[in-house]
């Protein structure tokens, strides 16, 4: 039986109640099929033989494709699919109003998609529906034919120089390993010079200097969107105060990613819904950006034929040395139109610094002071202002764009998702922080009622912040407008987002698994698990070392040693130190000898089961509403 069919069933099958169980289950004691059914000549074979009748079967099927004359339909996602035209005429009859004109349902509950048997769909048949604005008829694919296949751009022709300033590409990969092992000026010119005396008379080597590298670069430099040197002023306690800000233009980066003949053809501009037939209902999934609510919402709102343009963006404070005492305020940009490989991935198409935020340093006559908090979120609004500024207008009246297909579009950005801790989700969002009487920047749950997870609070609207600050700035003196916003746990502060249409700040905001397994594990649920195993006894931390020592050696899996003696490392160390725990402590911290310790590791187990759910890169309608 196909491996990755067995994983993708147990992805879209509800979870068991406990996430152990999830772990330690084994597929390989699956017996094998007696027979296999060939969806092309549909007959059931025997194993023996199998691939020899396949490669025939693949043959006849391109050999009546290609008869039957190429597809009048360019899209930029497209999957291989060997479906006839009898099970599509099927699709297209039995699809009765099926949510192409509803959205929020669409995707919220799979329920309302089709619960009825449907006749005509093989148990794993993927259906892909495309948002009606796109014009594209809903497709369906077997599940052993969906696959990634990106449209090539033939009338490109391939760059014969890609080093290019670069006069050859070995002086291009000498500059690049120079700059990838961060060589000073005297270590380059010490490596000039062993080239040159190493080098062959087949390519004319031209460096001298290092000087000669750097302006390469330089030149090299321009052919991407460059960083800007600006300056904000904000006013506070009658001076006006300045800080450098760095930024590359949004809009131009967005379109060196769209000019660029490796990228395009992966670029997905149409909201799309995916869901699999389980023998008796399509059970929607998501797998990426453009597959899920919030995409399709936003094209939505657009006028007909328009694209969404999705940015996901990232900030927060770092440190740029070992010893903490140069940080840095870095903003990162992805573009939400890639699938997950190449935007999560390292080179073009992944992560890009987009901006350097100015770090306000605390001083000791305003530290504490409401006033210079409000101050310190000025600044962070009013740099931002300046790096969204090149979406603001775009994304109420759009902005046409000729792709290298040679089709003019009409884009029209949007911020999709906002990642950051919750210190970062709070100056995004201009919430006033966990002591406030709202705390949370996504949804209205009082303070009081944090710890009550059985109740649906409404989430919080940029509308609805707007107006507060409205009302709020009608008041006549300061202390009424403080009071009117401590109300509802709101800044004095016009929040920059505001300004970027079909982009709702709370909506955006991005939970973040990063900081859930660095911070809430590591700093609490870990630190006092520590504490309490130390409580017991040098010979309970001696047997928690061991029982982690002896761990089974799994594939990308940490095998830590002295477990008990970290208080520093990676977020995912402590990731893998906390799918170990309940192995190693269980027979440590009983309830007989540790009440409040045993407390303890039922709280982290149901962290793990959150953790699980997260940590989820293909989610259904069912594992959502379980997690």
């Amino acid at each position: 039986m196909d491996i990755l069919q067995l994983a993708f069933d147990r992805v879209l099958n509800r979870f068991p109640p406990s996430p152990i169980l999830i772990y330690c289950t084994s597929i390989q004691n699956m017996a094998p099929e007696r027979t296999k059914f060939c969806n092309l000549c549909k007959k059931d074979l025997k194993p023996c033989g199998w691939t020899t009748h396949r490669k025939a079967c693949e043959k006849k099927a391109e050999k009546q494709q290609a008869e039957a004359g190429p597809s009048n339909s360019a899209r930029h996602r497209s999957y291989t699919s060997v479906n006839d035209s009898e099970r599509a005429d099927e699709f297209m009859g039995n699809e009765i109003d099926d949510g192409m004109g509803y959205i929020d349902d669409h995707f919220a509950d799979a329920d309302v998609s089709e619960r009825a048997s449907t006749p005509g769909f093989r148990v794993d048949d993927i259906r892909c529906e495309y948002h009606p604005s796109s014009g594209i008829p809903p497709e369906v694919h077997a599940f052993e034919d969906f696959k990634w296949h990106p449209t090539p751009l033939a009338s490109i022709p391939p760059n014969k120089h890609p080093w290019a300033p670069f006069k050859l590409r070995l002086e291009f990969e000498l500059a690049e390993l120079a700059l990838e092992a961060c060589l000073n000026n005297e270590q380059t010119d010490r490596l000039i010079r062993l080239c040159n005396r190493c080098t062959s008379r087949q390519e004319k080597f031209t460096f001298q200097t290092h000087k000669d590298i750097h302006d390469r670069w330089e030149t090299a430099s321009h052919r991407l969107t460059e960083f800007t040197q600006d300056m904000i002023s904000v006013l506070y306690d009658g001076t006006i105060r300045e800080f450098d800000l760095h930024y590359r233009n949004l809009w131009e980066w967005a379109t060196d990613l769209l000019c660029d003949p490796q990228l395009f053809p992966h670029m997905v501009f149409d909201a799309q819904c995916f869901s699999k037939f389980d023998g008796k209902t399509f059970v929607t999934f998501v797998d990426e950006p453009y597959t899920a609510e919030a995409f399709w919402n936003v094209q939505s709102q657009l006028p007909e034929g328009t694209k969404p343009l999705a940015f996901i963006l990232y900030a927060d404070k770092t440190k740029l040395s070992l010893f903490g005492t140069t940080r840095g305020y870095p903003v990162v940009a992805r573009l939400a139109n890639l699938p997950t490989n190449i935007r999560n991935g390292q080179g073009m198409g992944g992560g890009y610094v987009v901006g350097w935020l100015p770090i306000v340093k605390d001083e000791k006559d305003h530290a504490g002071k409401p006033s210079w908090v409000n101050f310190k979120n000025a600044v962070w609004h009013e740099a931002f202002l300046k790096i969204l500024s090149p979406l603001v207008s775009k994304s109420s009246t759009g902005q046409w764009f000729e792709c290298l297909d040679s089709i003019q579009r009409w884009f029209f950005p949007s911020i999709l998702i906002l990642s950051a801790d919750y210190e970062e989700q709070c100056v995004m969002s201009l919430t006033r922080g966990i002591k406030s009487l709202w705390p949370c920047p996504v949804c209205l749950v009082p303070h009081d009622n944090l710890l009550d997870a059985l109740k649906t609070y409404p989430r919080q609207t940029s509308d609805q912040s707007q107006n507060i600050l409205q009302v709020a700035w009608g008041k006549q003196t300061a202390e009424e407008r403080d009071d009117t916003l401590k109300q509802y746990g709101l800044r004095d502060v016009q929040n920059t987002f505001w300004i970027v249409a079909l982009t709702c700040v709370h909506y955006a905001l991005s939970w973040d698994r990063l900081h859930f397994n660095g911070g809430l594990y590591r700093n609490h649920l870990w630190a006092e698990l520590q504490r309490l195993i130390t409580s017991l006894g040098r010979a309970s931390v001696a047997q928690m070392d061991h029982n982690y020592e002896a761990f089974p050696w799994w594939r990308n899996l940490k095998h830590v040693s002295q477990v008990m003696s970290i208080s520093f490392t990676d977020s995912s160390v402590y990731e893998d130190i906390s799918k170990m725990v309940i192995y190693a402590a269980h027979t440590i911290v009983t309830e007989d000898e540790c009440p409040i310790g045993y407390l303890l590791l039922r709280c982290i187990r149901l962290f793990l089961e959150v953790d699980l759910y997260a940590a989820l890169e293909v989610h259904t309608a069912d594992t959502i509403r379980a997690g």
